[in-house]
């Protein structure tokens, strides 16, 4: 069936079959048309992905220049993922290592996260070298998140660092741990380096009861934000402020949404320094628009799947309405009116990691090819 015509209107009359068939054609490119303005911009397959074992995760610095990894491997391409090639990773230094993190800026600068450490590199990751340990290295704190800032050759790390506790304090098991010194407490903390972690500047900045940054994202040197379980905290100067953002009011045209206190943060998405999505875990999304000093309630977005609860995992802006999610089960959605309708792009396979790094292109994975993401205008 034709989008938008039903069996009715195609069988007005006895019509003759060539004027039939023109009349179909045109109505074929009307839909296509209509489809593009309405959005439906659906994944391109590009190509196979290298075999691996463990879940693959993607990113992009360029249309060209990306990487992927999965398990104790990865891999980098140089013509937009039609061709891989396997990175030569530093020697382990621990039974049990994997990557948890890689960013290559270009041809040649790029740094790893690993389970063992972090590494940087020089000359596209034929060799690399290991970096001093941060402040939030364990067991000193926790490192949850790692942010890039490639144009500053600036390595960010979030997450805690322990401190004693005050007599009589105390605090959940997964943000504590008795020392023969008695008991720590994580608390939330930062650190940034500008000479490859020859040097550490420390920030633990006071955010009430948040005991650890899950999520740091930058938008520009100056603008950027940290995201907690429940809130998120925003800076102007470069990171050594951070101010508690608001939730309060409703976006144009949005409805009250009943709220699960124990919800966390689930996807954060930047289309500049100034215009941004928030979802929660209980489907409540916001959007802010001064790069989030302050989220109003778009609504409560829908992405069940034969019956069972989901949640938006990752998500891609071409522009202010035109915008993707990919859901922790796999599946794909795509919203054109900045979030508060999302439609399921029916397809084969899973999706695992979706990317981006800008507004004209994302690229997601299944477990064993790439695919790109258009904005339908392109």
């Amino acid at each position: 069936m034709i989008p938008g015509f039903s069996d009715k209107n195609m069988r007005l009359g006895q019509p003759n079959p060539k004027r039939s068939l023109a009349a179909l054609i045109i109505l074929f490119a009307v839909c296509i048309a209509a489809g593009i303005a309405r959005g439906q911009g659906h994944p391109q397959r590009i190509g196979e992905l290298p075999k691996h074992r463990g879940h693959p995760f993607i990113g992009f610095s360029s249309a060209q220049n990306g990487w992927f990894y999965a398990g104790e491997e990865a891999w980098r391409t140089d013509d937009g993922g039609r061709t891989w090639t396997a990175l030569e990773l530093p020697p382990q230094t621990e039974s049990d290592w994997y990557v948890w993190g890689l960013n290559l800026c270009d041809e040649n600068r790029g740094w790893l996260r690993r389970s063992d450490g972090q590494f940087t590199t020089s000359d596209g990751g034929h060799t690399w070298r290991k970096l001093p340990n941060s402040p939030l290295k364990y067991p000193l704190g926790q490192i949850e998140d790692v942010a890039v800032l490639c144009s500053a050759s600036r390595l960010w790390v979030a997450g805690g660092r322990y401190r004693l506790a005050e007599p009589g304090e105390d605090a959940p098991n997964v943000v504590s741990n008795r020392t023969a010194e008695g008991l720590r407490i994580l608390r939330p903390a930062l650190a940034v380096t500008k000479d490859e972690g020859r040097t550490w500047d420390l920030i633990e900045p006071d955010m009430g009861f948040v005991y650890s940054i899950k999520e740091i994202i930058f938008t520009g040197e100056r603008h950027g934000l940290a995201v907690a379980q429940i809130s998120t905290f925003f800076t102007e100067d470069g990171g050594s402020k951070w101010t508690k953002s608001q939730f309060s009011g409703h976006c144009e045209g949005s409805v009250d949404v009943p709220a699960n206190p124990e919800a966390s943060i689930s996807a954060v998405y930047f289309l500049n320094n100034r215009t941004g999505w928030l979802a929660f875990e209980d489907s409540r999304f916001f959007r802010t628009a001064d790069g989030g000093k302050t989220w109003c309630t778009v609504g409560k977005y829908s992405v069940e799947q034969n019956g069972e609860w989901g949640y938006l995992e990752d998500m891609f802006f071409s522009t202010g309405d035109h915008g993707w999610g990919r859901t922790q089960s796999g599946y794909l959605y795509e919203t054109t009116d900045g979030g508060r309708i999302w439609r399921l792009i029916p397809a084969v396979e899973s999706f695992r990691s979706l990317a981006s790094y800008d507004s004209r292109k994302a690229w997601l994975v299944t477990h064993t090819a790439l695919y790109e993401l258009l904005p339908p205008s392109q």
